[in-house]
């Protein structure tokens, strides 16, 4: 990457191609952890705040929980989104490589996690959302499907 001057270290372009993208996924966790994190405290707030005010244990809580988990996957979708957007644009691996496995993160914990801790509204949210994400994808991998094949192959000779 740009961060990576290969000639000021004598590194080789395979080298420094592949330790900006060992730095672009870095930036990119650590970037996804912080608004994950604000997500979260900011609900853990406003429980404590609803507990507190009540002096007792406070029965939202589940609904503050379910509301939480709930847009945490949309988070992560609409961030795993913005990579491969970008990914596209700028023609970078790394980018559309950590946007495949953030979706792959994305589906197992509406399957595994949000299943078994959601009601039923919030997990019939869930699941609708991921079938309109799937259904999405699919089409418009089976619509450009040509032009996908071209992008990967041509990423593919570059390196």
């Amino acid at each position: 990457g740009a961060l990576v001057n290969r000639s000021r270290y004598g590194l080789e372009k395979r080298e420094a191609a592949a330790a900006g993208g060992v730095l672009f996924i870095g930036v990119n966790f650590f970037l996804l952890t912080l608004m994950s994190l604000e997500l979260v405290n900011y609900f853990d707030r406003q429980y404590r705040a609803a507990v507190t005010s009540l002096n007792r244990y406070d029965a939202s809580w589940r609904g503050y929980d379910n509301v939480k988990n709930a847009l945490l996957s949309v988070l992560w979708t609409l961030y795993a989104i913005a990579l491969l957007i970008l990914g596209i644009i700028k023609r970078s691996a790394p980018a559309r490589v950590l946007a495949i496995g953030l979706f792959s993160i994305v589906i197992f914990k509406v399957f595994l996690y949000d299943t078994a801790s959601l009601n039923s509204f919030y997990r019939f949210v869930s699941f609708i959302s991921l079938g309109l994400i799937l259904l999405v994808a699919g089409y418009l991998y089976n619509r450009y499907r040509e032009r996908i094949m071209q992008f990967i192959q041509s990423s593919e000779d570059e390196t």
